[in-house]
């Protein structure tokens, strides 16, 4: 499953060798981590929190009462975990819960009632969960609401309740009405001014409504919500510091600080929303405790913490904003712990 969310992922060119490259490597990661072997320079083998194993993470979202939640790919579902011990309960899938079954899951996030919001780029949809029963509806498909096919990566919720969602099938950003679920482009190749999208691939809401996209592979871009108007927060001609290499989540902090995780780099980023600076958050040399092997997805706890999912690691990390330290909330694969 994994295989089949990186050929969308990753397109032929620049990127194949080293897209064939990362597939390899989480094969040999991922034998290991199941065998007991420990790739992280020290420590006891040790898995955190019972319930179902983690199989393919991708997109976590933090909910009111600070539990986690994430999304599932190769199992078609949605998890909770518990933020202090670790444990994992199925939230929806084929098994718990009515409606759509998911196909190809990705991206989460939260409405302000609770309920969760999931995208699924095989369904072409929008779903949303009921929390507690996990009863699955469709909010938006090429059947439910009017306006462009989507293809949708990732979303976030306005201050509205208003969805915007990141999309492969416009390659732009396309807008939501939670109710009807009609769609709308907010920021294309023909839908305001300013660089064109490679591939919007991540997308988070500032304090002022402004919305940061992920450009993969190697930019940040602020869109006006209104105008669809685009510009460079920050890239290899904009800003300091480490280059993007990978670029896989994003997130902003309560400060303005745009998060970063980067699947090449194996590291999290914090980027200046004024100058494009990036400086390294948590990596291999910044920050103790297990190394990233595939991060995917980012958020960002109540109390300012990070929450990092790794695919390489089926583990669901906490990371320090100051210090960089990692510490495995939970996992199923026998991760290195130091």
């Amino acid at each position: 499953m994994e295989g089949t969310i990186m050929r969308r992922i990753f397109k032929p060119g620049d990127y194949l060798k080293k897209f064939l490259g990362l597939v390899l490597l989480l094969g040999f990661i991922s034998i290991g981590a199941i065998g007991g072997c420990n790739n992280d320079g020290g420590g006891d083998s040790v898995s955190i929190g019972i319930g179902p194993a983690f199989k393919s993470l991708f997109g976590i979202a933090v909910e009111t009462n600070d539990n986690l939640v994430v999304v599932d790919v190769d199992q078609r579902a949605v998890l909770r975990v518990d933020p202090d011990s670790g444990d994992r309960t199925i939230v929806s899938d084929v098994s718990m819960g009515s409606g759509p079954v998911f196909i190809e899951p990705l991206g989460i996030a939260i409405e302000a009632d609770g309920s969760l919001l999931v995208t699924d780029i095989v369904l072409n949809a929008v779903l949303r969960v009921d929390p507690d029963s996990g009863d699955r509806t469709i909010v938006s498909d090429a059947s439910t609401g009017s306006g462009p096919d989507i293809e949708p990566r990732s979303i976030a919720v306005e201050s509205d309740g208003s969805l915007v969602v990141a999309d492969f099938e416009v390659n732009g950003v396309v807008r939501v009405d939670p109710d009807s679920g009609d769609r709308t482009i907010v920021s294309d190749a023909s839908m305001g001014s300013g660089p064109v999208f490679n591939e919007a691939f991540g997308i988070a809401i500032e304090a002022d409504g402004s919305l940061v996209v992920l450009d993969f592979p190697l930019a940040v871009l602020r869109v006006d919500p209104d105008s669809g108007d685009r510009t460079i927060v920050s890239d290899a001609n904009t800003g300091s510091g480490p280059r993007f290499d990978l670029p896989s989540g994003i997130a902003v902090e309560d400060d303005g600080s745009m998060l970063v995780v980067d699947f090449g780099l194996k590291a999290v980023l914090r980027v200046d929303p004024d100058s494009g600076d990036r400086t390294i958050v948590s990596d291999a040399s910044m920050g103790s405790g297990p190394n990233f092997r595939s991060p995917q997805g980012i958020a960002v706890e109540a109390d300012g913490s990070l929450v990092v999912v790794d695919n390489g690691l089926k583990a669901v990390l906490r990371v320090d904003p100051v210090s960089g330290d990692r510490t495995v909330i939970s996992s199923n694969t026998g991760t290195s712990q130091p």
